[in-house]
């Protein structure tokens, strides 16, 4: 069944394109779900950079799982998605940036700011 998201405007800084696409989830099945659709959609891009924030209710209780991945770029990239989700107060919703790499390196600083502005723009989507 696919995952119904919204998808953000891309960005590009030194020839690499980034976006963000976020979506609700109830679970982590449901996350890996969605992680697996955007991977074979974007087969060719470099990374998957995400984070989710999930109330899960079960029949022993209630749990809240937040993850984030930096899918091998310099840390921080899903720590700051995963900030994005809590302070919009988006809980049971996950966002992933896809990158196609460009050709140059970045740094930190630059990749940083690409990941996070690609999330806000997913997320100023879903808001609006």
């Amino acid at each position: 069944m696919a995952t119904k998201y919204v998808c953000g405007e891309t960005c590009t800084e030194k020839g690499s394109k980034f976006f963000g696409v976020l979506a609700q989830v109830d679970n982590v099945m449901q996350f890996n779900d969605f992680m697996a659709e955007i991977k074979k959609e974007h087969r060719k891009a470099s990374h998957y950079c995400s984070a989710y924030n999930i109330h899960e209710k079960t029949l022993i209780g209630e749990n809240m799982k937040q993850k984030y991945s930096n899918d091998g770029e310099p840390s921080g990239c899903g720590n700051a998605l995963l900030t994005l989700l809590k302070s919009n107060k988006l809980e049971n919703h996950a966002v992933i940036v896809v990158r196609y790499f460009g050709g140059a390196l970045l740094g930190s600083g630059n990749l940083f700011r690409a990941y996070a502005t690609a999330g806000k723009a997913a997320i100023a989507k879903n808001i609006s």
